[in-house]
């Protein structure tokens, strides 16, 4: 087993629901999310029938698939939000191999931004002005493992 991490990351400043995983590194806000590699891999096809609007692809998934109960909450409130600068990445390994679970999906300005490059994932951070690296993340496995350890990092860290 390995690591299997798929996020979002936005840069726009929001006030997020404490019942939201999500975590503030620099001026990026992550948010871990749950969903299996062939739902990630059916969103990165669905993605171009929406490539004008954040706000309707956020909000697609849950009409057209069942999304687990972190992640269909993650993304109403994005779409609610109308966030309109986003990207959600995947990230995997088996035996410390990567592999491809589909590719970032980036929206800057409500417009679906295509990236054709080696480091996709990197080059997603940078378009979207996020000051926090793609390796920063998945080197730090205690917070992103995977969503569940996200969960009990950010739980246990929660100043309430």
């Amino acid at each position: 087993m390995g690591q299997n991490i798929k996020y979002v990351i936005t840069t726009e400043n929001m006030e997020v629901p404490i019942n939201i995983v999500h975590f503030k590194e620099k001026n990026t806000l992550i948010f871990p999310f749950v969903m299996h590699d062939s739902e990630y891999e059916t969103l990165c096809e669905m993605v171009i029938h929406y490539n004008n609007s954040a706000q309707k692809f956020l909000f697609s998934p849950l009409n057209y698939m069942p999304l687990e109960y972190p992640t269909d909450r993650l993304f109403h409130f994005l779409g609610m939000r109308n966030t309109q600068n986003l990207a959600l990445i995947a990230h995997a390994e088996f035996n410390d191999f990567d592999y491809e679970v589909g590719h970032p999906i980036l929206f800057i300005n409500d417009q679906l931004i295509q990236i054709d490059a080696w480091h996709e994932q990197q080059v997603a951070h940078e378009k979207l002005g996020a000051e926090v690296h793609f390796h920063d993340i998945i080197r730090n496995e205690q917070k992103y493992f995977c969503y569940e350890s996200a969960e009990i990092f950010y739980l246990k860290n929660l100043n309430i």
